[in-house]
């Protein structure tokens, strides 16, 4: 336990409707059928097995069993495919549990717990506590990789990523924190030393939207696409390379957590002198 009593945690809702009860008979006169106007006993009772209480036990690390399976190859040494599969069974999942624990006496049970939740006490406390969860959890995903050389200074990369959760778990309620987005694809360019030393390269980042889920709240993630670039010039007979680059260059936007801040472009120069000792 502790200063709150987390080994015994009530569920929100049922603590939501309790509450509510209790208010609409005590206050407003609106006894619930079960009992006679001003049976507080019969009152207190009828909350009291409304009430439930979940017991923490110790937390264990997640497992994770997989199955993988993939195929790779070069064609006609000019492109390279790279194919891959796996399936994840998820056991002792950690997700977060909200609720609500008694402040005045953590190990109240029945009408004790009740009567802390009478509107002129309301002695609880809201918290979120890490939790393993009792249901398997099934992920599946793919990958394809494909590199095509035009000529050894000019190359094309797409990779493609598809991952999905096949079972959502009820007791999370929502919270099992998969938060990755079931479809995404990267396309690069690059060009090198492709005129006199001057060099070129740039990657096309699209991600799907998804819901992203934590103790902190849940939000759907929009579709969004970043755009990196980076142009660069080799002066040979200096041994040097100037870059000059930026990620998110056309400062889009970019959000990929609940409730986290937007980023946008950062720009970067360089200045590389290669120092080789003979």
């Amino acid at each position: 336990g502790n200063a709150y009593g987390r080994n015994n945690i009530l569920n929100t809702m049922e603590v939501e409707s309790v509450t509510q009860m209790l208010d609409q008979a005590i206050y407003n006169g609106n006894w619930p059928d079960q009992c006679p106007d001003g049976d507080m006993d019969c009152l207190y009772n009828l909350a009291a097995d409304s009430l439930s209480f979940t017991n923490m036990s110790a937390l264990v690390p997640e497992r994770v069993r997989s199955i993988e399976a993939g195929f790779r190859s070069i064609f006609l040494n000019y492109l390279y495919f790279d194919i891959g599969f796996h399936y994840s069974w998820h056991s002792d999942r950690i997700y977060y549990m909200n609720g609500v624990v008694l402040t005045g006496n953590p190990n109240a049970q029945g009408i004790e717990a009740v009567a802390q939740l009478a509107p002129d006490s309301l002695d609880i406390a809201q918290v979120s506590v890490p939790m393993n969860s009792k249901e398997k959890m099934m992920t599946w995903g793919a990958t394809i990789n494909s590199t095509y050389h035009f000529t050894d200074r000019v190359w094309v990369n797409i990779n493609y990523t598809f991952s999905k959760l096949i079972t959502e778990s009820h007791e999370s309620l929502g919270t099992v924190g998969f938060n990755i987005p079931p479809h995404s694809v990267n396309v690069g360019l690059r060009l090198r030393d492709i005129w006199k030393g001057l060099g070129f390269s740039a990657n096309v980042k699209w991600a799907d939207r998804y819901t992203w889920s934590s103790r902190l709240g849940t939000e759907d993630i929009p579709w969004h696409t970043i755009i990196d670039a980076q142009i660069y010039y080799r002066i040979h007979n200096l041994h040097t390379t100037i870059r000059v680059g930026g990620t998110n260059v056309l400062n889009t936007p970019d959000r990929t957590i609940a409730g986290g801040p937007s980023f946008g472009s950062s720009l970067y120069a360089s200045l590389l002198f290669d120092i080789s000792v003979q």
